[in-house]
């Protein structure tokens, strides 16, 4: 009775990781992007477009430990700097309009790419990392993320956008350099210089 139990367990075990795998491989192929025009910060480009997820190198443990160590500290970066904004900004509170949800998404986007390129992740890895971020810290769709992320990489040179990723990526380095954001370089300080919030 014992060893059937255990036979039974040992087939649920690999019908669950069966499972598993097909659940990512289906997400992996709806995370594709149309083909956009590529860099951010500086020469490395990223790739808006992606070669079919290999879940080898998804499992194998020096990719996943960079990603998951550069996605936890994207977290802890965007998580400290929004809650300073929640707090300054009542429209934050219930629902961000569309203009600071831009603006935002522009400085999270420079300053998750920022500490992407820093653990040596490639294009692929920081453009899903910059995504994640969006989504589960802003609470929009996958489609808006993936919107203000082309928007982003499509900035013209010079301008308000421009402005807001770098700052965002210069607020990572300081960041991860010495645990202290400049003032100039806070989220809250950049919406306020861009006119989003007094």
């Amino acid at each position: 009775m014992f060893a059937t139990a255990v036979h039974v367990m040992e087939a649920s075990l690999v019908a669950l990781t069966a499972w598993m795998l097909l659940q990512v491989v289906r997400l992996s192929r709806q995370e594709q992007a149309p083909q956009a025009p590529e860099q951010l910060i500086d020469d490395s480009p990223i790739e808006v477009n992606e070669p079919e997820l290999d879940l080898s190198e998804l499992f194998s443990g020096s990719h996943y430990e960079q990603k998951m160590e550069s996605l936890k500290q994207a977290q802890i970066f965007s998580g400290n700097q929004l809650l300073e904004t929640k707090r300054a900004s009542r429209d934050f509170q219930n629902t961000a309009p569309e203009w600071l949800q831009e603006a935002i998404s522009l400085y999270l986007t420079g300053a998750v790419d920022f500490i992407g390129k820093h653990n040596g992740c490639d294009n692929k890895t920081r453009k899903e990392l910059i995504q994640a971020v969006l989504k589960s810290n802003m609470q929009i769709s996958k489609a808006k993320a993936e919107a203000f992320f082309v928007e982003a990489v499509c900035r013209q040179p010079g301008s308000d956008s421009d402005a807001m990723v770098k700052a965002g990526a210069l607020a990572a380095k300081s960041w991860i350099e010495t645990q202290v954001i400049p003032e100039h370089y806070r989220l809250n300080q950049q919406l306020e210089n861009w006119g989003v919030i007094a």
